[in-house]
């Protein structure tokens, strides 16, 4: 059986784990002829080598193409993410899993603000970035073939961060709640680490507190975030490999 293993010793955002899946194995061409199934228009993507202090790792990118800087701003639903999957021409398991993904962060989102989730819309975690990452994510999982994952390590920072609803803890609220069930430690950098993007893939792919089973690895593979901790790159760490005598699948 197919298994992945994350290794977030600087966090996860979504980027930094398509280009972990990407640099493992996964077909940049691949996933970018399944990436043109989605119904949405103006944005493209980029890989590139990159370097984390003495280390590389793939950078993937989303690009925004009529927006100032590198993110989209749209404001949509949970039900108009769902409808643009969903009517895509997307695996039904890619389908599957992007929209868990999705109202994951949807059930998150309408914890900490005590709000119905159909009342949730999505700000910078709705943008069309963060729904090509998503779906990315999925793509990547059901290519490769995952069956189950684990976490082994998982760092988060620490501090106040300020976004659209004000000062917030790091991790920021909806990321923090997405991660109930994962073990995780504090790494000394006042800023975030985990985006609830990368949260919300964790918490629907990755088995929370489970031990490690013995795995014999067949690639690994380094994604590189946008974000700086002191002299490094933010990266992340994805292992490939198979089990045996387990049963079970990717959640």
């Amino acid at each position: 059986m197919r298994v992945a293993v994350f290794d977030c010793p600087l966090g996860i955002a979504g980027d930094m784990a398509v280009g972990a899946f990407l640099d493992a194995g996964m077909d940049f061409k691949v996933l970018k002829h399944e990436l043109a199934k989605l119904n949405a228009k103006g944005w493209s993507v980029s890989l590139r080598e990159t370097r984390s202090g003495a280390f590389r790792a793939q950078k993937f990118s989303v690009h925004i193409h009529g927006h100032s800087g590198s993110h989209g701003h749209e404001h949509v639903s949970l039900a108009d993410i769902g409808r643009m999957i969903l009517t895509s021409r997307l695996h039904a398991k890619v389908k599957a899993l992007a929209i868990r993904i999705f109202r994951m962060l949807g059930r998150a989102e309408a914890r900490v603000h005590g709000i119905p989730i159909q009342k949730v819309h999505f700000h910078e975690v709705g943008a069309i970035d963060s729904i090509v990452d998503i779906v990315s994510a999925a793509i990547c999982v059901h290519h490769l073939g995952i069956r189950r994952a684990f976490v082994r390590s998982l760092a988060v920072g620490r501090g106040l961060q300020r976004g659209s609803h004000g000062a917030m803890p790091i991790p920021v609220p909806g990321a923090y709640e997405l991660l109930k069930g994962f073990w995780i430690s504090q790494a000394d950098y006042e800023q975030e680490m985990v985006t609830p993007t990368g949260a919300a893939i964790l918490a629907a792919v990755c088995q929370k507190g489970s031990r490690i089973p013995a795995m014999k690895t067949k690639a690994v593979g380094y994604g590189a975030g946008d974000r700086k901790f002191g002299a490094h790159a933010g990266f992340m760490r994805v292992s490939l490999g198979d089990i045996r005598g387990v049963s079970g699948r990717a959640r």
